[in-house]
């Protein structure tokens, strides 16, 4: 959206203007990318699904920090290697290695890091799960009865003793101070 566009726009921008050591730039970047990705999920017309972290759900290894540091910190890793790679291509003469080097470490250290994870055996408790459905549309008759058939079905569903059940996010119209 333009609002994204304009936020990202201008934590960038402060950082091209801030005098920062070249050493310490792509930590910068990644610091003032990641302030502006939380800035856009927090509060009301936040949406806390547009993370550059997600687009790496495929990269098991990748990932595995996010369980440490939340998906935040996979896109400040993606955005401070990518500054660091796009630093050693556009500095000139001497210096360059170090930067590819540096990319290069931040990337492994991360992956090694979740392939590790990923490697180790966890004894894994067996949980149930019921899940309920009510299939009822929050717009015909402003949302009646719709909190009553959730706890039917849940009633329902809890015959079986699962360890959770899981109501839909819509299964409660308003505020439970109401």
């Amino acid at each position: 959206s333009v609002l994204h566009g304009a936020v990202f726009a201008a934590a960038l921008s402060a950082g091209a203007l801030l005098k920062c050591p070249a050493a310490l730039r792509a930590v910068l970047f990644a610091a003032l990318f990641t302030g502006a990705e939380w800035l856009l999920g927090a509060g009301v017309l936040g949406l806390p699904f547009l993370r550059l972290g997600l687009t790496q759900w495929r990269l098991l290894p990748v990932t595995q920090s996010a369980s440490l540091f939340g998906v935040l910190f996979i896109g400040f890793l993606i955005v401070m290697v990518n500054v660091l790679l796009a630093q050693a291509v556009l500095k000139p003469g001497k210096g360059r290695l170090r930067y590819f080097l540096a990319a290069a470490l931040v990337f492994f250290a991360n992956f090694a890091g979740g392939a590790l994870s990923l490697g180790a055996v966890k004894e894994e408790p067996d949980v149930s799960v019921a899940v309920v459905q009510t299939n009822a549309p929050f717009w015909r008759d402003e949302g009646n009865g719709r909190f009553e058939k959730a706890l039917s079905l849940g009633a329902r569903a809890a015959e079986k003793k699962p360890d959770f059940i899981i109501f839909p996010e819509n299964s409660v119209y308003g505020s439970f101070a109401e």
